[in-house]
């Protein structure tokens, strides 16, 4: 059995930790949350810039997927470890 890296454990417990909390989909508000911003703030970022995880549209409304969450989180250090 391969054993994992400390990197990819980390985004297993992120995610699974996400997925506890707000399920498998986060919307703005979840997010918004999260950061300790608000929901406009997130409304206004999406699409225009790299400061939040990758969005996409499900059934007319945007949202994130935890793994993308976690993983937008690692990779600009925004976990606190």
């Amino acid at each position: 059995m391969k054993s994992l890296h400390f990197e990819e454990q980390l985004f297993i417990t992120i995610t699974a930790s996400i997925i506890a909390k707000y399920g498998c989909v986060l919307c703005m508000e979840d997010v918004a949350g999260i950061f300790k911003v608000s929901k406009g703030t997130i409304a206004n970022r999406i699409g225009v810039d790299k400061s939040l995880p990758k969005f996409t549209k499900l059934k007319g409304k945007q949202v994130v997927m935890a793994q993308d969450l976690a993983e937008f989180m690692l990779h600009n250090n925004l976990c606190k470890i």
